[in-house]
């Protein structure tokens, strides 16, 4: 045992080393989160301010600097939970009056309830912390209670990694807005009337053989939950690609053809 301290401390303290100086985030794939968190802390003086899941995240990068947009872009597994914190953060170093918050997010994102296969990395290991535990409701908590392993997520030697344990996963997968983001959306509204912003929920760039599809459910709750105006352009006008712009049999724009897309059609989504 006394044989093996040194080696375990060196190790502790190297990925400790790590962590501080943000080495370990180029190979880790929560990269774009953890910058996201650390843009959040910054001061801005942008009018439009992005959420959003990885769609959302590929068609305004939060490493890309804008005009006049503030891209916090995550991830669905991030959750909205995730999300939530970035605002809280933006709003320590800012005045949020008379600005616009949108959540850009495909349908399928708004069912996530951190049981998701990559919440772990998205979301327990960067935002699990003891300074966001205030904004984690008594809901989300119980999510992440049944995670093993959740406190060990801050070890430097699993935090640095893309380890996760086994779980079992939600199998749940209608089309539907979770308990949880709604309600996460209610919180968002309350803070939008505080703070004095905006907030919209937005529809990205979708395949054209999703056409058909009706999301009468999403439609339903939007109704009888009362989020008709942050959910007002979500249907409105839904902006079609063709198949060349999309990862065959996946949802993810491709992303050799993502600069195709006209730039003027881009930020129309904000308008």
């Amino acid at each position: 045992m006394i044989l093996f301290t040194p080696i375990f401390l060196y190790y502790f303290g190297y990925n400790y080393y790590l962590i501080a100086t943000e080495k370990f985030l180029k190979k880790n794939d929560a990269n774009s989160i953890y910058f996201a968190i650390k843009k959040s802390k910054k001061t801005t003086n942008k009018k439009k301010i992005i959420i959003s899941d990885s769609m959302g995240g590929q068609l305004f990068p939060v490493s890309k600097k804008y005009d006049s947009i503030y891209t916090l872009s995550t991830t669905a597994p991030a959750s909205l939970v995730g999300s939530y914190i970035l605002i809280k953060n933006l709003l320590k170093r800012n005045n949020l009056k008379g600005r616009t918050i949108y959540y850009i997010a495909h349908p399928t994102s708004l069912s996530y309830d951190l049981r998701e296969p990559h919440t772990y990395n998205h979301f327990i290991k960067p935002f699990f912390l003891s300074d966001n535990y205030k904004y984690i409701s008594s809901t989300a908590d119980s999510l992440l209670r049944f995670w093993p392993f959740l406190h060990a997520a801050q070890l430097p030697f699993v935090k640095t990694t893309n380890w996760q344990p086994e779980f079992e996963f939600k199998k749940d997968d209608r089309i539907q807005i979770s308990k949880l983001y709604l309600e996460y959306f209610k919180k968002i509204i309350l803070l939008s009337k505080e703070e004095k912003f905006d907030f919209f929920v937005l529809m990205p760039f979708l395949q054209e053989k999703e056409k058909n599809e009706s999301y009468l459910k999403i439609k339903e709750q939007v109704a009888q939950h009362k989020l008709d105006n942050i959910f007002s352009k979500y249907f409105e006008k839904t902006p079609f690609l063709a198949s060349k712009f999309f990862i065959e049999n996946d949802m993810h724009y491709n992303s050799k053809n993502l600069n195709l897309i006209d730039e003027k059609l881009l930020f129309q989504l904000l308008n």
